[in-house]
């Protein structure tokens, strides 16, 4: 029990991510945002530090909208 409620902080937290990135009023949206958050989740995958996460993760999405794809 004790591991779930260790573990359960984590998974709330990314399901509000996911929820508030994949989600728009009723619908599931694949935008700018999911592919940020798709290279966000790669870098962790790699154990980059964390401020590095961030990083990659706003200029993923941000090129991503430069390149056209809102």
């Amino acid at each position: 029990m004790q591991r779930l409620t260790d573990l359960l902080p984590a998974a709330l937290l990314a399901a509000l991510v996911a929820t508030q990135t994949l989600a728009m009023e009723t619908s599931l949206v694949l935008d700018a945002r999911a592919v940020g958050v798709g290279a966000a989740a790669i870098a962790v995958w790699l154990r980059a530090p964390f401020a590095i996460v961030v990083l990659i993760g706003a200029g993923v999405t941000a090129l991503t909208r430069l390149l056209g794809w809102e």
